[in-house]
């Protein structure tokens, strides 16, 4: 307490010393400006903003329900009537689940073109759109991607209405400014501030997972909303959020205006999206691979696996290839090639430059269309059969009936089976494992399990650091360089 009282004594009497009084110092300080406010610029985006629902049907459970709105939302009568409706209109027939959805949007053309998420308004019965003057429209779904979590609506006004432009995602940095508005819970034109915490952020939900990470607040209800920059344009649409309590953590995620512009126009024009394919799965370049394949630097994208009559086979590219080129453009990624592939036309034919036997190929491939994503059964492990040969940490065995069947090869392919692979073991550190096939190793394809322990004692024999082995597992295909010593 008496050094409390001594400090305060000395800084009244510094006080009376310079003849000023704590307020008068006070009132002396220079004043500081206050942090710069985002009013002016919010209230020119908030009218381009708009409240999304939709209503969703499924035929269980048996009780209809209405997902819980926030105070103040408009579409709540509007929906509860229309439900109402329909809950009379199906009073006989089976009974029906109804879910009303609510997100977000924006304008993105006075005539009333408006992009949201797909998640949205996928699979919906009925769309409505509040505007920022609670005017409600009925909306129409041009188009959709479910790839990419974006859909185009159209709504029609008897005035034109206020639109917001599309920004440059590339250029932002991390640590720059960012709005986001939206209705978060049903809370109507909620507007949130941050900055940009991360990009190129990969959530692994498809090869075009690049989100801009942010701080500002998300959460059930801004899906599908604008994130601005701070020159009112947009730079990302509102996606996902990170949580474990169901509630905002600050850390939020948004598709960026650089991907979701191009496939917004495709909409706009088609009213569907279709996609370049070539018909390779793909693996990463390893510094392993790239020795092994003597590519220097590790580049590009090794073709693991082609599928049958689709247009990489037909140019005669093959297993083990690299793709080190399309065009004129270098592949340094697998991410990169495909983003690229995708983006071609067509049937356009495309200069393809390949690393195979140590020296570049030129290929030309026409580009297919992507197919539409099938599902895949789940296909039981090969049973473990007597093991013939062993080294480097591999158990290995003919390939059986049922391993060929859950590997889904056939009768005449050569390779043998997996059956253990000893702890920290060459063989493991390479990730294989139990259960998987190998196909081949250095380009080879290998016969029996005594031609596969001869080739691998050979090479450890003249000291090679690694083998390149092609492996199939559940169906996938990949190659690992596995050490030798």
């Amino acid at each position: 307490m008496a050094c409390r009282r001594a400090g305060i004594v000395i800084a009244a009497a510094w006080l009376l010393v310079g003849g000023l009084t704590a307020g008068q110092a006070e009132a002396a300080q220079p004043a500081r400006d206050a942090p710069p406010g985002f009013a002016d610029l919010v209230d020119r985006l908030l009218p381009a903003v708009v409240n999304v629902a939709s209503v969703h049907e499924a035929s269980e459970p048996a009780v209809d329900e209405v997902a819980p709105l926030g105070p103040g939302v408009p579409l709540d009568e509007l929906f509860r009537d229309l439900l109402e409706r329909q809950r009379r209109a199906h009073a006989d027939a089976a009974p029906r689940h109804t879910v009303l959805a609510v997100g977000s949007g924006f304008i993105i053309d006075p005539a009333g073109w408006i992009v949201t998420n797909d998640h949205v308004v996928s699979d919906s019965t009925r769309i409505r759109v509040t505007l920022y003057d609670g005017t409600i429209l009925t909306a129409r779904l041009v188009g959709h991607d479910a790839r990419m979590d974006l859909a185009l609506l159209k709504v029609e006004s008897h005035k034109p209405l206020h639109a917001v432009a599309w920004g440059q995602s590339d250029g932002i940095r991390v640590g720059d400014w960012v709005i986001t508005i939206g209705n978060p819970f049903g809370l109507v034109n909620s507007v949130a501030a941050g900055i940009v915490s991360g990009r190129n952020r990969d959530l692994h939900t498809g090869p075009y997972d690049e989100y801009i990470q942010t701080d500002a607040a998300m959460n059930t209800g801004n899906s599908g909303g604008p994130m601005f920059d701070l020159s009112g344009r947009v730079i990302g649409i509102d996606t996902a959020i990170y949580t474990q309590t169901g509630g905002s953590v600050g850390v939020g995620f948004a598709i960026p205006s650089g991907q979701a512009q191009p496939v917004i126009e495709q909409l706009r024009r088609a009213g569907r999206i279709t996609r370049g394919f070539i018909g390779v799965r793909l693996e990463a370049v390893t510094d392993e691979i790239a020795q092994l394949v003597a590519l220097n630097p590790p580049r590009g994208a090794l073709v693991t696996q082609l599928s049958p009559d689709g247009p990489a086979q037909s140019a005669d590219l093959h297993r083990g290839d690299v793709i080190v080129a399309v065009g004129d453009a270098p592949i340094a990624t697998v991410r990169q090639l495909q983003r690229l592939i995708a983006g071609l036309p067509v049937d356009q034919v495309a200069r393809v430059t390949v690393w195979r036997d140590h020296q570049e190929l030129g290929l030309d491939i026409r580009i297919a269309e992507f197919p539409e994503a099938g599902g895949q059964k789940a296909r039981p492990a090969p049973e473990p059969t007597p093991v013939v040969g062993e080294l480097l940490g591999l158990s290995l065995a003919p390939i059986t009936a049922e391993a060929r069947q859950s590997h889904a090869l056939g009768e005449h392919t050569l390779g043998v089976a997996v059956t253990d692979v000893v702890p920290s073991s060459p063989a493991e550190d390479a990730g294989l494992m139990a259960g998987d096939v190998i196909l081949e190793l250095d380009g080879r394809s290998v016969t029996t399990p005594e031609d596969a322990a001869q080739r691998l004692h050979q090479a450890a024999a003249t000291r090679r650091k690694s083998v390149l082995v092609l492996v199939d597992r559940d169906g996938e295909r990949q190659f690992v360089a596995m050490r030798t010593s």
